[in-house]
């Protein structure tokens, strides 16, 4: 699926999308190609074929964490956090410590205001070595805005900021808002 790859780098979606239909139905075992494929259809705000995809995928091989890591992250996208958590979980009954399902979920359930089964989450999305940037920013906020915490926040958020990640900006101004509270 090279090319299939290559045209989505020159965003040919379209075409790539044309490549695996093809692919598929030389193969159509082949759980990979429908994850790769739903991802196009994610891209393409095709949400209704994404899910579509996701869900062959798992009917070819319900032991496998990928499809339901997909349509979670699809679904966070629709701001469907309820139906994400859920795929999240299982996910997680299949490989429980898939840092990325850990993660998602944390982040479902911060969206959820689901505070505490939010950090849960994201402290065994770290303990799975999933990204720290992104934890700190969800556990920051999780702490300043669901428990009101905003000691627990700014050290959220000054671990975030050594990690450089994109949000520094706005992680800036939360710390000023959080240090210097207005009265």
């Amino acid at each position: 699926m090279e090319e299939a790859d290559s045209l989505v780098k020159q965003n040919e979606m379209e075409a790539a999308i044309i490549l695996y239909q093809k692919a598929i139905k030389d193969h159509p075992q082949n759980l990979i190609l429908y994850v790769n494929q739903a991802v196009l259809f994610r891209l393409e705000k095709k949400y209704d074929l994404a899910l579509r995809n996701y869900q062959v995928a798992h009917d070819l091989n319900p032991q496998s964490p990928i499809p339901f890591l997909g349509m979670g992250r699809l679904l966070i996208l629709q701001n469907r956090f309820s139906e994400a958590r859920d795929a999240f979980e299982a996910a997680i009954k299949i490989n429980p410590d898939n840092g990325t399902a850990l993660f998602y979920l944390g982040r479902a359930c911060f969206e959820l205001k689901d505070g505490q089964n939010a950090i849960l989450a994201l402290n065994r999305a770290l303990l799975a070595k999933f990204e720290p940037t992104e934890i700190y920013y969800y556990r920051g906020r999780t702490y300043e805005e669901l428990f009101h915490a905003p000691q627990s926040a700014i050290t959220e958020y000054e671990l975030y900021l050594k990690t450089g990640g994109s949000r520094s900006d706005e992680i800036k101004l939360r710390l000023g808002k959080l240090m210097n509270p207005s009265p």
